[in-house]
């Protein structure tokens, strides 16, 4: 467990920055569910964002990928094991 964690049924939090970071997926969850409540943005200013973030990433040269298929290969490899389970 990281220095600084307070453990609790297998829950965690870490000090980051000044804030809590949640260690723990039921929690994380919740939380996630709770901001999806508290969200009053229409789906026109969620698409702006995205849409600005996109851009942003061009920007920086991180989207594009320069080679579509880069991955892919390793992407198909996962889906036929998942798949044959």
């Amino acid at each position: 467990m990281p220095e600084g964690c307070a453990k609790r049924e297998r829950a965690y939090r870490v000090r980051f920055g000044g804030e809590d970071v949640i260690g723990n997926g039921r929690e994380l969850e919740e939380f996630e569910r709770e901001l999806a409540k508290s969200d009053k943005r229409t789906l026109q200013s969620k698409f702006d964002l995205l849409d600005a973030m996109w851009e942003e990433a061009v920007y920086f040269g991180v989207l594009p990928p320069r080679d579509i298929l880069e991955g892919l290969q390793v992407d198909l490899r996962v889906a036929r094991t998942v798949n044959s389970v």
